[in-house]
């Protein structure tokens, strides 16, 4: 600081000829210097969070050279240490965390005060294990979901399901891509982050996604001419195909003897089958058996199996006793 104020003094004179003092001004102000990155260097390792930012903003505004450029990298390497052992704190293990474990983990990174390159790779891994747990969710109900239609619903023409490892690797159909896409913006933009599409039901004149339902883990969105809403799967008391001439549709009850007709786009002939089916299905989803759950979809082993078909649970072997199921482990 006194080295810089004699400066500003010495720069009023402007007439005045000072190079034969230059060396031994600039000589005292490296020694200055010196003697304050000594100080600094002697505190780095017993100063916490808050001292060690102080020093760097301290080193931006009045110091330079490689001198204070190597105690800047110095307090930059404790500042890192500092921060990955708390972030190693808050998640020691993120391929072994559960959902909602990641979920707390991501939102108190997200709002700590970590160095900004920490910051965005943990988060980034944590975003990568919420994905994976959510695709696997996704899958595996998809898959269930494919497993009780079989055999029971002939026209599947308005019915798609949503492959979601496929989607991520770019390997799905564009006609199914694209449709997927059109529902998905249209009228179920509202998703969360990590939920994914099980089942998507057309009823669009064009076949194009623009109208219909479309299932998640967690609500029922649909679209039609005059009405589209966003519907919680909890808030479902059960589904019904009314087959009638005036009134034919799936029909949702919410509960007080309210219903919601939901545009899907199936033959009349397959309604009550149908409903019969995503009735159960919806079932499941608010049971959530532990076949589904995220705790159990985040272990890679299980001492007690739980079907992902079926959600028969046994201790022996990957094939299930009871449906067959081999995907199991």
């Amino acid at each position: 600081s006194q080295y810089h104020a004699f400066r500003q003094k010495l720069a009023q004179y402007q007439d005045v000829d000072f190079s034969p003092f230059e060396e031994k001004l600039e000589e005292q102000g490296r020694q200055a210097q010196k003697t304050e990155l000594d100080v600094m260097l002697r505190r780095i390792d017993k100063s916490e969070r808050i001292g060690l930012l102080k020093m760097l903003e301290q080193l931006k505004e009045g110091f330079s050279g490689k001198d204070a450029a190597a105690v800047q990298a110095k307090i930059e390497e404790r500042l890192r240490r500092i921060d990955a052992a708390a972030i190693d704190k808050i998640c020691p293990n993120i391929l072994t965390m559960t959902f909602d474990e990641a979920v707390k983990a991501y939102e108190k990174i997200e709002g700590g005060p970590f160095l900004p390159e920490l910051k965005t790779n943990t988060l980034e891994m944590i975003d990568k294990r919420l994905t994976k747990i959510k695709m696997d969710e996704c899958a595996l109900l998809v898959d269930k979901l494919r497993e009780d239609l079989k055999g029971r619903i002939k026209d599947m023409q308005r019915l798609h399901f949503y492959e979601v490892r496929k989607v991520m690797r770019g390997e799905w159909e564009e006609q199914e891509a694209r449709l997927a896409a059109k529902a998905l913006n249209t009228y179920a933009a509202d998703r969360s982050r990590y939920e994914y599409p099980i089942l998507i039901c057309d009823s669009s004149a064009k076949k194009n996604g623009k109208e219909g339902f479309l299932l998640t883990p967690d609500h029922i969105f649909y679209n039609s001419t005059f009405n589209s809403e966003k519907i919680p799967i909890r808030a479902i008391h059960g589904v019904e195909g009314n087959t009638g001439l005036l009134n034919r549709g799936i029909y949702l009850n919410r509960g007080n003897g309210a219903k919601t007709k939901i545009p899907g786009g199936i033959p009349a002939k397959e309604l009550a089958v149908f409903a019969q089916v995503l009735d159960a299905f919806v079932s499941y989803l608010q049971e959530k058996p532990e076949s589904r759950s995220i705790s159990y979809l985040a272990k890679e082993k299980h001492e007690v199996k739980c079907c992902y078909r079926c959600g028969y649970t046994y201790r022996e072997g990957n094939v299930c006793p009871k449906c067959g199921n081999q995907a199991n482990k």
